[in-house]
């Protein structure tokens, strides 16, 4: 059967494969040279493999045409009319093909640059709390007169590329205030944190003094230290303030729930904005949790993980049953419910007795007197000019403000020759030298009250370092009651000066002694007693001795650290957290429990923060604006990114 069967012929190998004396290589690559040109050709590189190009037709040829034959084949066919041109005529449409190409360039780069240019103006007007209408309307005009002047009218007119209008600028806010968010929500997953929350703005407040609020003639509000207390509707405490409660709400009668996350971000604590979302219905602790807890689902963010939370005294927040603390603590047993320290020192120092309330309420009077009437205004104004006076205006009360009434009694003491003077045709109290001495002395207290208010405020501010304040503060009470009791009343320099001046007798010294005596019980109530060693361990280890309730592992790691002499040169160049962030990822029981007090909140300073940033942003004339996304943009700590957001859209230049 096998003779049947032939085998196919072998395939005949080339001669220079079959011969051994013949090396194998690669095949060889023609270069481009410039004696092409005159067959109207140049090269161009595509990849990484030069290509023959047609300086007339713009077109690219295979690699293998790199050829005479080849590109003479192209002249002859597609330009017959070009075949006999010198080489000069190709060499002049060579330069116009690079020129060409070169426009092309910069026409793809321009609209990528102003696009960058836009979303850097529109972050400027963001961080400025500024209407989106001022970039096209002002900005970019003086942008163009400016670089025109200092430069040349060509480079300004390329700035006219930029779009800058009002749509545009909302919609770069909106990309940046996602930007933001994202990073934010990425820093605190699957890591430790604390809220602090509020549910009101500033912008919705009626004035208890007679008067809707806003500045006005002279008035000297000031911004950042000025803070807000809010008492809602249905609140205990709101009964202890004169007139019907109220609960607050923005410029479009829109109630706000603001909260803030605190964080550890690398080696320290970071802060910042995390939502600012609309109460649709009533601000209940049940409406608050459930919006809350929707957006902590939606970033992907665990209850677990929170380890405290800041809120004030409100019903609807410091419920032990039902409020927003109740609810919070049902999905997260262990969290932390503070009460804002600054709101209970406002409530501490709010009670005043019979005698000083009236002087408070005919100092309220007068000031209200003279600054709702704009003629007595302007004459009282011109009277303390004449007189040589500092100021020229009284300042207006709010019992909103948690500043107000110490600045009030302190601008009426210094102007009360001039009030004296401006009453003089009417009955007044400000000839009365008792009346005086307990304006001084009112003046004088509140005005360490206030100290003591800006003392708590301000970010990255921790329980042990608030508590030092309160408890100086007290034992300062103590002091100030023995020393009046002795007739010595160097601590209040109005009141001494008012009476060396005057060369009077201190009547008023049990009327100082009831009030500072009733200060020390309500401060006490607002502020229990507690252990002021408690936080030693915290505040400087290796000066203070294990709290008892320490284990044995948790002592051994306090000994370890404390033996630690690299430990304790840190422990002087680091912040209080820096150093047990770092102490943490060695000894993470002793770490741990330290941050658990170093963590949460002690103040909702942050959200009256982010309600004076509303009441600049959503004002009557942008009552319909989208204010989660400006306010981010405005108050965040975190830098949008820039080249990432620019990545994602398509470039387009200003119509």
């Amino acid at each position: 059967m096998d003779k049947f069967v032939t085998a196919l012929p072998a395939k005949r190998k080339p001669d220079y494969e079959s011969s051994p004396n013949v090396a194998t290589s690669k095949a060889k690559t023609r270069k481009y040279d410039e004696a092409y040109l005159a067959l109207g050709f140049t090269s161009t590189t595509v990849g990484k493999e030069e290509r023959p190009q047609c300086v007339v037709c713009l077109k690219i040829l295979a690699r293998d045409s790199l050829k005479p034959n080849k590109l003479k084949r192209h002249l002859e066919t597609t330009h017959p009319e070009h075949k006999d041109k010198p080489v000069e005529f190709f060499r002049k449409k060579l330069t116009h093909c690079r020129a060409q190409q070169s426009r092309f360039t910069k026409a793809a780069s321009l609209p990528a640059n102003a696009q960058l240019a836009s979303y850097k103006v529109a972050y400027r007007v963001a961080q400025c709390k500024k209407p989106h209408t001022i970039a096209e309307e002002l900005i970019l005009p003086s942008a163009i007169d400016m670089v025109s002047t200092m430069i040349d009218v060509a480079t300004a007119s390329k700035l006219k590329a930029i779009p800058l209008s009002n749509n545009t600028i909302s919609r770069r806010i909106y990309d940046m205030s996602k930007d933001i968010e994202e990073q934010l929500n990425d820093k605190i997953r699957d890591r430790r944190f604390a809220l602090q929350m509020d549910e009101a703005t500033s912008s919705g407040f009626r004035q208890r003094s007679g008067r809707p609020r806003g500045r006005g003639v002279g008035d000297e509000v000031e911004g950042a230290p000025d803070r807000l207390i809010r008492f809602r509707t249905g609140s205990p405490r709101a009964q202890m303030w004169p007139g019907p409660p109220l609960e607050a709400t923005d410029s479009n009668k829109d109630c706000l729930l603001i909260t803030y996350v605190r964080f550890i971000d690398a080696d320290d604590l970071r802060e910042d904005l995390l939502f600012c979302k609309q109460v649709t219905s009533r601000a209940t602790a049940d409406e608050l949790f459930k919006i809350i807890d929707t957006y902590l689902r939606e970033a992907d963010l665990k209850w677990e993980d929170c380890v405290g939370i800041c809120t004030d005294g409100a019903q609807a927040m410091a419920g032990r049953r039902g409020g927003l603390q109740a609810l919070i603590k049902r999905v997260s047993p262990n969290v932390q419910w503070t009460h804002c320290m600054i709101h209970r020192e406002a409530l501490a120092s709010k009670q005043l007795s019979p005698d000083l309330h009236d002087v408070m309420t005919d100092v309220i009077t007068t000031v209200n007197y003279i600054k709702t009437r704009p003629v007595k205004a302007r004459i009282f104004s011109a009277l303390c000019e004449e007189m040589g006076s500092d100021h020229t205006a009284v300042l207006f009360h709010s019992e909103s403000r948690l500043l107000s009434r110490g600045k009030v009694l302190s601008r009426v003491f210094e102007l009360r020759d001039e009030i004296r003077n401006f009453l003089e045709e009417e009955k007044n109290t400000f000839n009365n030298n008792k009346f005086l001495m307990k304006l001084a002395y009112l003046s004088d207290m509140f005005q360490k009250l206030n100290e003591l208010n800006l003392q708590m405020q301000g970010s990255d501010t921790h329980l042990p370092h608030l508590a030092d304040k309160i408890t100086s503060f007290t034992r300062k009470l103590e002091m100030w009651e023995q020393r009046v009791t002795e007739g010595n009343i160097d601590s209040f320099e109005n009141l001494k000066s008012f009476i060396e001046v005057n060369k009077l007798q201190n009547t008023v010294i049990p009327c100082m002694k009831a009030h500072i005596s009733a200060l020390q019980k309500h401060f006490q109530r607002y502020f229990p007693v507690q252990d002021p060693t408690q936080y030693d361990w915290i505040r400087d280890p290796f000066s203070a001795t294990p709290p008892a309730e320490f284990s044995t592992t948790e002592n051994e790691q306090f000994i370890d650290v404390t033996s630690d002499s690299i430990m304790r040169l840190e422990f002087k160049s680091k912040t209080l957290a820096a150093f047990w962030i770092g102490v943490e990822k060695d000894f993470p029981l002793l770490g741990k429990r330290a941050l658990a007090t170093l963590l949460p909140f002690a103040t909702s300073y942050l959200c009256e923060i982010g309600f004076s940033a509303v009441a600049s942003i959503k004002t009557k004339y942008r009552s319909k604006l989208d204010i989660e996304n400006e306010l981010r943009v405005a108050v965040s700590q975190l830098q949008p990114r820039f080249e990432k957001i620019c990545s994602m859209k398509q470039a387009h230049t200003s119509h």
